[in-house]
């Protein structure tokens, strides 16, 4: 069984073969499909179509982890994680690339899972920004 960062990794390379072709079809696509999870919401069926070409084989828990209906709706770090994948998935020059940018763990304690693989050498860097709120 795959796990949902392989997925990931999986899809972010199909896109990044297609964008080196220049076909960037695949990613309109994701990106489309990201939008609209984004403007609809965790709990929409966008937001599950989007989420679903990450879970390996119908697989029901990643499916509930994706879609926050697993008890994790509330988890920091999880609610991080997933909107980094959607968020990735809209973000310009890095979308074939960086698919899979600080969603690494997005596995870690769902049932069955094979468990998640380290984060690889980004040969890009992520710029990040920090902003103190008073």
């Amino acid at each position: 069984m795959a796990s949902i960062i392989d997925k990931v990794r999986e899809k972010r390379d199909a896109m990044h073969e297609e964008n080196r072709r220049n076909n960037p079809v695949p990613l309109i696509e994701n990106a489309t499909l990201a939008i609209a999870a984004i403007h609809e919401g965790v709990n929409s069926q966008a937001w599950e179509t989007y989420m679903r070409q990450f879970v390996d084989n119908n697989n029901p828990d990643q499916l509930r982890r994706l879609t926050a209906t697993d008890g994790t709706i509330n988890d920091p770090v999880l609610r991080m994680h997933r909107a980094y994948l959607v968020g990735n998935a809209v973000c310009a020059t890095t979308t074939d690339t960086g698919l899979d940018l600080t969603v690494n763990t997005i596995d870690d304690n769902v049932p069955n899972a094979p468990g998640c693989s380290p984060e690889p050498a980004v040969e890009s860097r992520m710029r990040v920004s920090i902003q103190r709120i008073d």
